[in-house]
């Protein structure tokens, strides 16, 4: 078993005579980032086939993992779990790995570990129960920087891809939903994400542009069909887009769970949209996918490996000394219409 951590602490932490049998992963994090750390919990269990991988994961954005082959156990956090496994003080997890933690939940790990993983945290206690794992000396794509903090520990895989599993139920309850709403195109069927979330909408392309690129589609693909997804935030461009193309727009958002939205996004022949959830969402479904980076997040740090139908438009920008300062609208119609174009084309979709 290949051994990374600094040489003096193997003996404290592993040796390949003993393998860990239970080990935790602490997820507590948004969509995309969940969805970002799912390689590294592969590496996880394929380092260490015998042993049982349990995962704490935000209690609802960690429905992303459920179904996922190297988990055993999945859980909610709470904020409870930690006081009253902290009073129990029970450590019955071999190692714990902690992505993108916090000092509740790094105390939480340490607690019911015998040994924590975890990126530094300001003011965190440094004791023999923790090994910080040191950031990379240059940048890394966002799944290569989860799993520095489990190669670190000496697990390792040799596949990058995201995963996420729709169940069978999931995939009947989408095709039923696009029949009940008359979706019967024959030309491709395409999902839009029109936003991420508030916080984040510096990553937004904006609506025009948007409302641009589905008119140049519907004229080259006129039997096109557009799926809406999103939350509540979405609603009032969703609705503003339906009013331009009544005939061609289905609109979700706000109805639809999370997972209910990755099987629709299964259901489509192309999904569009900026550096979102719902953008790894497509990218672990491996549908056909064009993703809109910003100057400041260019799509090298958050492509979706081994994903051969994927196509990112990056800010013309990106590398820039002043990224931050890089409006979305910058981004051409254009050349996210090339990209749209390739891969219907690619799928066997004959323009007009």
């Amino acid at each position: 078993m290949k051994q990374s951590y600094p040489v003096g602490e193997t003996d404290k932490i592993l040796s390949e005579s003993t393998p860990p049998k239970n080990v935790l992963a602490i997820v507590v994090t948004r969509i995309g980032d969940t969805l970002l750390c799912t390689p590294a919990l592969r590496a996880l269990k394929e380092t260490w086939p015998d042993c049982r991988l349990t995962v704490i994961a935000h209690s609802e954005r960690g429905s992303v993992l459920r179904g996922l082959s190297f988990i055993d156990e999945l859980k909610g956090f709470h904020h409870w779990r930690c006081w009253v496994e902290g009073w129990r003080r029970t450590r019955k997890f071999d190692l714990a790995f902690l992505f993108h933690g916090d000092q509740e939940k790094l105390n939480y790990a340490r607690k019911v570990a015998s040994h924590v993983f975890s990126d530094p945290i300001p003011g965190a206690k440094r004791d023999g129960l923790v090994t910080f794992v040191p950031a990379s000396v240059s940048p890394l794509a966002a799944v290569d920087d989860r799993l520095r903090i489990v190669r670190f520990a000496g697990a390792d895989t040799n596949c990058r891809r995201l995963s996420y599993v729709v169940s069978d139920v999931e995939k009947d309850w989408a095709r039923k939903f696009l029949d009940k709403h008359e979706i019967k195109s024959r030309g491709p069927r395409i999902a839009i994400q029109l936003k991420g979330f508030p916080t984040k909408s510096n990553r937004d392309w904006p609506f025009e542009s948007f409302k641009a690129l589905v008119g140049r589609i519907i004229n080259f693909y006129p039997d096109s069909f557009f799926l809406i997804t999103g939350d509540r935030e979405s609603k009032a461009d969703a609705t503003e887009l339906k009013k331009c193309f009544p005939e061609k727009i289905l609109d979700t958002t706000g109805q639809c769970s999370l997972r209910e939205t990755a099987s629709l996004i299964g259901q489509m022949d192309l999904y569009v949209g900026p550096d979102t959830g719902p953008t790894h969402l497509a990218g672990a479904l491996q549908v056909p996918m064009v993703g809109i980076y910003r100057a400041a997040v260019p799509s090298r740090f958050m492509t979706p490996f081994d994903h051969p139908m994927f196509r990112a438009v990056d800010h013309p920008r990106s590398g820039a000394s002043n990224p931050h300062d890089a409006a979305m609208d910058e981004i051409t119609v254009d050349s996210v219409w090339m990209a749209v174009e390739d891969l219907l084309i690619r799928s066997g979709f004959c323009p007009i």
